[in-house]
């Protein structure tokens, strides 16, 4: 995920992660909804760009999941549930 800006789920919207994301930026997840990150796989940056990922609503890791080279913040629901 590159580009400019700074990208956002809304607190209503959803995120699946479904294996690889090479993040080259700061992601931000406000869903209060349910995001999910399925099976195995990473986030990981591999440019200069410092990468952040935000979790300030909830999300549910169903795998086994690394992060790599990304700054990884909770101030919401992180459940596990497989893995």
């Amino acid at each position: 995920m590159g580009g400019t800006g700074t990208p956002a789920i809304a607190a209503n919207g959803a995120l699946t992660i479904n294996g690889y994301v090479n993040l080259e930026r700061t992601l931000t997840n406000n869903s209060t909804a349910g995001s999910t990150w399925i099976g195995a796989g990473y986030v990981n940056s591999s440019s200069s760009v410092t990468s952040v990922f935000n979790n300030v609503g909830r999300l549910e890791i169903q795998g086994d999941s690394s992060i790599y080279n990304t700054t990884f913040n909770n101030s919401g629901t992180l459940i596990k549930t497989a893995g």
